[in-house]
């Protein structure tokens, strides 16, 4: 099966030794078109993330325009794309319409929306992005960057999930390991949908911020 969800990890030493880039996108509908359009805007990340990597919305900027030739009136893209400081335990990052990043910040709980800064990719060819950022992240803080398929999955009634569970979900795992966090929520989506059919793809990242992070 094919689908229009992405996920994808960059490594940007060339920008700083402990910087990596971090993707999530959705291509609106499913099948073997989405896959081809978001493979298309996989490739045009990869080729700039280096050479834009100072200023994302400038990043956001040019995907959008190659895009928007592609896409016609019927498609568009989501993404989220953050570049991570392990160094200063920092966060920039810009985001195509894409539903908005959980982040839990420790030792409170609290969770905050990071929102968009743009509308859809391939949507308007002359759409302009911002960067936004830097967040100041701490030991203990996690990032949930997810595709509505997990929020908007339905049980056999018609009842979605919500973003609410989501955030419960996410606050009483915020003391466990991103894979925990990570296999908590995919397992409610589960538990949530019972019998009834996955109708849309679900794509999830977790990111807990450590005490230390790897060299490299």
């Amino acid at each position: 099966e094919t689908g229009g969800d992405y996920y994808d990890f960059i490594d940007l030493v060339a920008l700083g030794r402990q910087k990596v880039g971090i993707a999530v996108g959705d291509v609106t509908g499913h099948g073997v078109a989405a896959a081809l359009l978001m493979a298309s805007a996989r490739a045009v990340l990869r080729s700039h993330a280096v050479s834009c990597g100072a200023n994302l919305g400038e990043l956001l900027t040019t995907m959008n325009v190659h895009l928007a030739r592609d896409t016609g009136e019927e498609r568009f893209v989501t993404l989220f794309y953050g570049v991570l400081d392990g160094a200063d335990l920092s966060l920039v990052y810009a985001s195509a319409g894409h539903d908005p990043v959980l982040w839990l910040q420790a030792p409170g709980g609290d969770i905050e929306e990071l929102p968009n800064t743009g509308v859809p990719l391939g949507a308007l060819s002359d759409s302009v992005y911002r960067q936004a950022g830097p967040v100041r992240l701490h030991v203990g803080d996690v990032l949930l960057i997810g595709t509505d398929g997990i929020w908007e999955a339905r049980n056999g009634a018609g009842e979605r999930l919500g973003r609410d569970r989501v955030r419960d979900i996410l606050k009483a795992s915020a003391a466990l390991p991103a894979a925990d966090v990570y296999n908590r929520i995919l397992q409610a989506v589960r538990d949530f949908r019972g019998p009834a059919p996955q109708e849309d793809d679900i794509t999830l990242v977790v990111i807990k911020m450590k005490e230390e992070m790897p060299e490299g």
